[in-house]
């Protein structure tokens, strides 16, 4: 009769074993920053300026990567000393494709406070990565110039 309890238990701590293999092999187990994308869909937002609607995927494979490595290559904010001057509001949302199932989405503020916003917590822009990612989605430059009315 023990036997059968062992063999029960042995059984089924194989099964939840399984299991626990096969979620971590979809997406919920990949962890921030391990993707290996292959594009990238772009789109723009401002709030605080009225701007053309701007999608943009790149099938660049190389750039993608590229971009995506430099984006957690950067530092945390130093929050105690940001000055976010010149805040136009524009925002590029960044969506890193792997396949169907892998994605990570992360946001570029392209002016002001200057912030990455990743999976794994905010980074610091800088203007080497900045000019990177001008480049991999063919917006140079990201803050484009104030078209007033006169």
């Amino acid at each position: 009769m023990l036997s059968k309890r062992r063999y029960a238990f042995v059984s089924l701590s194989a099964y939840a074993f399984f299991c626990v293999l096969l979620l971590c092999s979809v997406n919920s187990c990949a962890s921030p920053g391990s993707l290996v994308p292959t594009t990238l869909d772009v789109t723009r937002s401002s709030p605080l300026r009225s701007l053309s609607e701007l999608r943009i995927t790149v099938t660049d494979a190389k750039a993608v990567q590229q971009l995506y490595q430099a984006a957690y290559k950067l530092p945390s904010p130093d929050l105690g000393k940001q000055q976010c001057l010149n805040n136009t509001g524009i925002v590029y949302h960044l969506k890193f494709i792997q396949d169907t199932q892998n994605s990570e989405e992360m946001d570029l503020q392209a002016s002001g406070c200057l912030t990455l916003t990743t999976a794994q917590g905010d980074r610091q822009e800088d203007d080497q990565f900045l000019d990177l990612a001008a480049k991999v989605i063919h917006v140079d430059p990201l803050v484009p110039s104030y078209q007033g009315t006169k």
